[in-house]
């Protein structure tokens, strides 16, 4: 939840920014979801290394996942 309140915060932000102040258009409203989005992820990945009980489900993706 807090992931996703400072990710819409932070995309609000960033569209004002991009569409009114720098006037990108449709290419800042892009960018500032494409932003918003990686922040979110970001902090969802750090918060789920934080927390000690799920550490051993936590796996990183090798070549046997796409074979």
């Amino acid at each position: 939840m807090i992931a996703q309140f400072t990710g819409s915060a932070l995309h609000i932000y960033l569209c004002v920014k991009f569409v009114a102040e720098e006037d990108m258009g449709v290419r800042g409203l892009g960018i500032a979801t494409f932003i918003a989005y990686l922040a979110m992820i970001v902090i969802v990945t750090i918060h789920m290394h934080c927390i000690s009980a799920i550490q051993d489900a936590l796996i990183w993706p090798d070549k046997s996942a796409f074979a």
